[in-house]
């Protein structure tokens, strides 16, 4: 995994260990055949199952009979056999792997009954299934990217492997939260031509502006007001809080809420040896169901006071912990 590590977070000296990167992130695919005689990951594949297993052995802290288990697993999934066949083909230095995204598919979602590639088992894919809104036939044909790495995130009775890795589990949700982000940016830079249809209006804003050479107006990528973080959502968040301070008054509240690692939510779901910072996905849900309780409380309770408007923003800071920030306009008594 390639990454540009923030170094002054991803530390035990001061704070919260937090995984946060800059830039791009990557997976580095080595070559087919060991160079130095020594293979190692996907070279892996093309030795015998006996001398596979001896190899991987070579590894300190690796248990022979669970890597036995894992490689029997994986001989049954069908492009893992696919890779192994590559041996067939002739030298291997002849050959390389790339990863081929087509763009005739919409690359957000899987296909919901074609998981058994994946070596998937029935339960997971049943679950994923369930996630899915029904169509006239009952239900979809497809799952969400995002629906998929939900339920890996799920907390359940039977163990989830997953959420036992520690920092791991932090550097694995980076990963996926890049690869949805990517998979959107990919779908809304193919589909320039539906969502640009009321921006027409920024080649008359470049001429307005003084550039009257259409070779020197750019292609410009829009994103959708639906993409969280773009310009357009962030332009109609500004505007949505000024036009409250104008129509209902400047606000009357601002209330901080700080998530808690210690609160008993929290500790009470944590495994032995575990701590907050190696449960990010605990902390987000417990400082949401919070979150919405004290919204409940304000809003609908009246707690403070009756409510006329309010406006709010979720941020994360230094220490990796959530905050949410609330803007409240009461109503004069």
């Amino acid at each position: 995994m390639g990454v540009t590590l923030d170094g002054t977070l991803a530390n035990m000296t001061d704070g919260v260990y937090t995984f946060r990167a800059h830039k791009g992130i990557y997976h580095n695919i080595d070559q087919l055949v060991s160079r130095d005689g020594t293979p190692r990951y996907l070279q892996l594949y093309f030795y015998g199952p006996d001398t596979e297993l001896d190899l991987r052995l070579h590894w300190r802290n690796i248990n022979r009979d669970i890597t036995k288990i894992l490689t029997r697993v994986l001989s049954t999934n069908p492009y893992v056999k696919t890779f192994r066949s590559l041996a067939e083909l002739g030298p291997l230095d002849n050959y390389k792997v790339t990863l081929n995204a087509s763009v005739e598919f919409d690359q957000r979602v899987l296909p919901a009954f074609g998981l058994k590639g994946m070596a998937i088992s029935l339960r997971i894919k049943e679950a994923l299934l369930c996630t899915a809104d029904a169509n006239t036939e009952g239900r979809r044909k497809t799952v969400a990217m995002r629906e998929y790495y939900c339920y890996k995130f799920q907390i359940r009775s039977a163990e989830n492997a997953l959420l036992f890795g520690g920092r791991l589990l932090q550097q694995f949700g980076v990963d996926v939260y890049i690869k949805l982000e990517t998979s959107r940016l990919h779908f809304l830079l193919r589909n320039q031509d539906k969502i640009r249809a009321d921006l027409y209006q920024v080649i008359v804003d470049c001429i307005h502006a003084g550039e009257v050479h259409p070779n020197r107006i750019g292609k410009q990528i829009v994103l959708p007001a639906c993409f969280i973080g773009g310009p357009r959502d962030m332009r109609r968040r500004f505007l949505d809080a000024m036009t409250l301070v104008q129509d209902d008054g400047k606000p009357d509240l601002f209330i901080t809420m700080t998530c808690n690692p210690h609160w008993s939510e929290i500790c009470d779901n944590l495994k032995p040896g575990q701590t907050a910072q190696y449960r990010p996905e605990l902390v987000s849900r417990v400082f949401r169901a919070k979150l919405e309780d004290l919204k409940e409380q304000l809003l609908k309770k009246h707690l403070l006071g009756e409510v006329k408007a309010y406006i709010y923003v979720i941020e994360f800071q230094k220490r990796g912990l959530p905050h949410a920030h609330i803007l409240l306009i009461m109503y004069p008594q």
